[in-house]
């Protein structure tokens, strides 16, 4: 449809776990990709990351 979308997303895997966490939300989706505070998106994935990854065993 030619429409243009801003969705930052984040992946990893390692030995126990794999996810991804991306931020939607519609007032943000037609933001300039510039404007996108990565550091800060990068923050929230690394919390939620450390809130879900269990250890083996």
């Amino acid at each position: 449809m030619g429409q243009k979308v801003t969705l930052p997303f984040c992946i990893w895997a390692d030995s126990s776990t794999s996810g991804n966490v991306a931020e939607t939300d519609a007032a943000d989706m037609a933001k300039d990709p510039q404007s996108v505070d990565l550091q800060e998106f990068a923050d929230k994935a690394t919390k939620i990351r450390s809130e879900v990854r269990k250890p083996r065993g």
